[in-house]
């Protein structure tokens, strides 16, 4: 499942499988001028539990809006239960769901 929301609710996108390719071939969505994408969220294991996402997220959102960011966008596996948590907590609501097929390279 996929979400859009505002700097103040910021959104996520969660998808089945890896990131597909989505605008024109790219590996990322295209945005509107008034849109942010926040991608590669991490945190490492020995920090995991602690909420640091969670708050990074959110003011990453925060900061977006400094820039004139209305959206923020991520993508987040739908099986990634300790992902899909860490956004919520962020303030980001769903937005969307999409179903990703993979296509071998020859």
């Amino acid at each position: 499942m996929g979400t859009r929301g505002s700097a103040s609710p910021p959104c996520c996108a969660t998808a089945r499988g890896s990131t597909d390719a989505l605008a024109g071939g790219s590996l990322y969505p295209r945005l509107a001028p008034y849109e942010a994408l926040l991608e590669g969220a991490y945190t490492p294991e020995a920090y995991r539990g602690q909420g640091i996402i969670a708050s990074a997220m959110a003011l990453i959102a925060e900061r977006a809006g400094d820039f004139g960011a209305r959206w923020v966008v991520t993508f987040v596996d739908e099986t990634n239960v300790a992902s899909l948590k860490g956004c919520a907590r962020a303030g980001f609501v769903p937005y969307l769901r999409r179903r990703v097929r993979f296509t071998p390279l020859s």
